[in-house]
């Protein structure tokens, strides 16, 4: 899928985590029979463009340290 790999080009750290939120949330929805209207195919596609956000994103805002300085919170408000 193009789109994933451009998230990955962007953001290679966090590549993993798009496979393992779209894994257990796929889980997650299968055992609470929450796929009526949509294939679970189809939600585990979805949920691996969980973060398509950070395509967008300034590289310095990603790669930020854990707590945002207050003119990086400004910028990013």
């Amino acid at each position: 899928m193009l789109l994933l790999t451009i998230m990955a080009l962007k953001d290679a750290r966090t590549e993993i985590n798009y496979e393992l939120v779209a894994v257990y949330v796929t889980i997650l929805v299968e055992k609470m029979k929450l796929y009526l209207k949509c294939t679970l195919d189809k939600f585990y596609n979805y949920f691996l463009l969980h973060d398509i956000g950070k395509i967008g994103m300034l590289n310095f805002i990603l790669n930020k340290p854990p707590f945002l300085a207050i003119k990086i919170y400004d910028f990013i408000k």
